[in-house]
């Protein structure tokens, strides 16, 4: 199964190939820890669910660096002064990547129903925070925030 790459700010939109495509490579590879890293180090959500992980911990300040970074390319420009916010900004930070990354899979099935005559029903689940609900746009199905 591919994966995705994507920017919110810049519009990148790419797909790439599943870097673990066989069971054996899958079990393989994931256990050699150069191959891991050198595979994963840039990835995006890696860095985001290393941050959880360090906030949890106690230890935030272990990723200010990489998610500074991050945010700086994502076009994402939040105040953080506190571990708290720290949380709040990588929190969003996948939230917005996440839902822009879905809106344009849709867009791609809506071409390609279209292109070949096709219908299609979307089935929507959540499972984040209530409060998400309130910034859907009930008339066309959008999120707006």
């Amino acid at each position: 199964m591919p994966f995705l790459k994507v920017n919110p700010a810049t519009g990148e939109f790419r797909e790439c190939p599943n870097p673990c495509p066989t069971v054996n490579s899958f079990s393989a590879d994931l256990r050699d820890i150069d191959w891991v890293y050198q595979t994963f180090q840039d990835d995006f959500v890696l860095q985001l669910t290393l941050a959880h992980r360090n906030i949890a911990a106690g230890t935030p300040e272990l990723s200010y660096c990489d998610i500074k970074s991050f945010a700086q390319e994502q076009g994402f420009d939040r105040k953080v002064n506190s571990s708290r916010s720290f949380a709040a900004a990588v929190d969003s930070l996948y939230t917005r990547a996440a839902f822009w990354a879905n809106m344009q899979v849709i867009k791609q099935v809506e071409e390609f129903v279209a292109a070949h005559g096709k219908k299609v029903l979307y089935v929507l689940s959540y499972g984040g925070s209530a409060g998400f609900y309130r910034n859907v746009d009930k008339g066309r199905g959008l999120i707006s925030r």
